[in-house]
């Protein structure tokens, strides 16, 4: 199925869907060196393409170590507008359910993990002033020592491993 897909995306057959399906696949069979190896030919091939599906293979860029091939593709304001809009919504849901700190600790651990990987990627592409930023505003949303800790070593350059 995963083989299928990667033939579909290379043709433009219904891309995003397979792409979102083959990388799927590979993570849950331990093959993330698949979709980054399908994301470097589409940089390469179908650029516009590779953009819509960043964020997908954003994860398996990151233990790829592809940070200059992510940096490429950084949208700092539309993706922190994103996790925010997220993270948001955890919190309303965690609002009104009854499993409320489990729903609420989930969308605190997605944001802080992904406004850290954001940040650490804009300071190791050199885009110091838009991590920055993007770190004043995290830091604004989730007052945490736990996440500071994080958001220090992400300005550092270290970036945090992908969860969930």
């Amino acid at each position: 199925i995963r083989d299928k897909d990667e033939l579909g995306v290379r043709e433009g057959e219904i891309p995003e869907r397979l792409f979102h399906d083959l990388a799927a696949i590979n993570e849950h069979l331990g093959q993330d060196t698949k979709t980054t190896q399908l994301f470097v030919w589409l940089d390469q091939n179908k650029p516009d393409f590779a953009k819509s599906v960043y964020s997908v293979a954003q994860p398996s860029l990151i233990r790829a170590k592809k940070i200059n091939l992510c940096g490429k593709y950084l949208d700092p304001e539309a993706s922190f507008k994103r996790m925010l809009e997220l993270y948001n919504l955890h919190k309303n849901i965690a609002a009104t359910s009854a499993s409320k700190p489990r729903n609420l600790e989930f969308g605190r651990k997605r944001f802080g993990n992904d406004a850290a990987i954001l940040v650490a990627l804009l300071s190791l592409n050199n885009r110091s002033d838009e991590a920055a930023k993007i770190a004043a505003a995290s830091e604004a949303e989730l007052d945490d020592p736990k996440y500071k800790s994080v958001l220090a070593r992400a300005k550092d350059g270290e970036v945090p491993e992908p969860w969930p």
